[in-house]
């Protein structure tokens, strides 16, 4: 039976984002599910005050790929009839922690070795698998940097650019614009259930959208000693390729011609690179310029201009992805997520309930 998100909601530093849909309404949806004798699920992407090194919780997923994973528990748990399944994340980002113990947290590596060391390492491991020079990749990172520009300029006309701080480097490959900005309040939800229960509940056609497929791989070690293995990133070409086959949809055409929006994961710029290059939308580093000059690879800007509240990124691309299919402004979504350093890589593909099966 195929799986439909039937709300999807979420709120950005205390407003509402989340198209027609409020959190409100997604509590409603919920309480009508009750009624109607559906069991409901809860799946929670854990916050940055959960100790990254803890044990998970049973229905908890933990890292920047935790959305895509709940939403491959979802579709699991949607196998018994009579079901329906709540995916949930909130972090308060900005207002919830001390600019010290926030920084203290996002130590997952241990103070001696922050995120920005693990990704200028990883990058430079990829630019050498990859023969970029250390000037090329500049390059392409400020390519990307437009490419998101563009996207949450037109999404938000109003919002200040960063400013010239934010240009200045930060370590020997990255700016402050090329790293994700996680300083948001975030809370965001998605509710899934099968086409039966949604005929139920009356939830109109136009407002159901179907997961087609998702997938997430997960490697046995993260961080400095498993760079050798992340920077060939097969993990994420298999993610992607059973994302594909379970969509019977091959997303990378659709994209191409117009028919797709994509979120690719910007917490870093090696991050995006390998997506587009592994996956094979596009040939070699020398075409990454040209392709992010013609193609928006976020829904909204990125992680480094919209914000990337820790492990609920893809949660917030997921909503967003939702509200443009059902206003009828893609027929397709693919989101991707990055777990950790890339150890773990997830992507799900979105359709219009209407979208040929």
């Amino acid at each position: 039976m195929s799986a439909y998100i039937i709300a999807a909601a979420k709120t950005t530093d205390g407003q509402p984002a989340g198209g027609s849909h409020t959190l409100s309404d997604c509590q409603t949806v919920q309480a009508r599910l009750s009624a109607a004798g559906i069991s409901i699920h809860h799946l929670t992407i854990d916050p940055l005050s959960t100790d990254w090194h803890s044990p998970l919780e049973p229905g908890h997923f933990r890292s920047g790929a935790a959305p895509v994973e709940a939403l491959t528990e979802a579709l699991s748990l949607l196998q018994t009839p009579g079901t329906a399944v709540v995916i949930s994340g909130t972090d308060p980002l900005r207002t919830g922690y001390e600019k010290t113990d926030r920084t203290a947290r996002m130590a997952i590596y241990g103070t001696d070795y922050t995120l920005i060391d693990a990704y200028t390492d990883l990058s430079k491991a990829f630019a050498h698998q990859h023969s970029f020079s250390e000037t090329q990749f500049r390059q392409c990172a400020q390519a990307l940097f437009d490419n998101y520009l563009h996207t949450f300029a037109e999404r938000h006309p109003d919002a200040p650019q960063p400013g010239a701080a934010w240009f200045k480097p930060v370590s020997e490959l990255f700016r402050g614009v090329d790293c994700a900005n996680p300083v948001q309040d975030f809370s965001g939800q998605l509710i899934l259930c099968h086409a039966d229960t949604a005929d139920t509940l009356a939830i109109p056609q136009a407002q159901r959208v179907a997961v087609r497929g998702a997938s997430c791989i997960t490697l046995p070690a993260d961080g400095k000693p498993a760079i050798a293995e992340i920077v060939r990133y097969g993990h994420l070409h298999s993610t992607f390729q059973q994302a594909c086959q379970q969509a019977s949809i091959d997303f990378r055409d659709a994209f191409v011609h117009g028919h797709a929006i994509l979120d690719v994961y910007t917490c870093f710029p090696v991050v995006p690179m390998a997506f587009l290059l592994t996956t094979g939308f596009v040939s070699s580093p020398d075409a990454l310029p040209h392709f992010l000059a013609e193609y928006p690879v976020t829904v909204s800007g990125g992680m480094n201009l919209a914000k990337g509240p820790w492990n609920n990124p893809a949660l917030s691309s997921l909503i967003d992805s939702y509200r443009v299919i059902t206003e009828g402004r893609s027929q397709i979504a693919g989101v991707h997520g990055n777990g950790g350093l890339g150890y773990k890589q997830g992507f799900a593909i979105l359709t219009h309930a209407d979208y040929p099966a």
